[in-house]
């Protein structure tokens, strides 16, 4: 081979990106970052986690009389929820994995604690604002929810400051979320029911 040799070799190239595959598995730098947790397991728990959440949320007449019930100006349409919060939580898999394939450290732990916290928290919500009917710990939902997720994007920014793009969409809509929260607190004639 003309000024090639044996490194230009595609056969070769190939070799060398499955020896350092191998070697640094659950290194950061991996582009596939092919350790123990694979991204279709991430999915399918993070479709399971939705499955309860949806079913612990709300009845079909919570539904309705959520639909009916005055909105602020600045409320999104019903229609954006069912895009943002897809959007949301492929993005939170994709960081959770990459974390939980990331080498064992401080904030590996508290960030995989936190983010235990906010899907427990986003697996409930439904449950307690709507079928509890409570705009109290609907609004403490949200507002913990926001807390725990700026936690998460210090601990996930320590541990590689590219996993912030994962935040992206999160923080703005849950600072909305709160926001409708409080709005919806403060607009409720009774703080115990909706």
């Amino acid at each position: 081979m003309a000024g090639g040799g044996v490194g230009c070799t595609p056969q070769f190239i190939i070799a060398r990106f499955f020896q350092q595959s191998r070697v640094y598995s659950t290194n950061m730098e991996d582009p596939t970052n092919s350790g123990r947790y694979s991204g279709p397991a991430m999915i399918l728990g993070g479709i399971a986690l939705n499955v309860v959440a949806n079913t612990l949320a709300t009845s079909r007449e919570a539904r309705i009389e959520d639909a009916s019930s005055t909105r602020p100006w600045f409320a999104p349409p019903a229609w954006a929820f069912g895009v943002a919060w897809p959007v949301n939580n492929l993005l939170t898999l994709w960081a959770n994995r990459r974390v939980l394939n990331s080498p064992p450290s401080r904030d590996r732990t508290a960030y995989l604690r936190l983010q235990a916290a906010t899907w427990a928290l986003f697996t409930t919500y439904g449950f307690v604002r709507f079928r509890l009917k409570s705009p109290i710990l609907g609004c403490t939902h949200t507002t913990l929810y926001l807390v725990l997720t700026l936690a998460s994007s210090v601990r996930a920014a320590r541990i590689d400051r590219r996993l912030l793009a994962s935040f992206a969409t999160l923080v703005p809509w849950l600072l909305l979320a709160t926001t409708l929260s409080v709005y919806q607190l403060g607009d409720s004639d009774s703080p115990f029911e909706g």
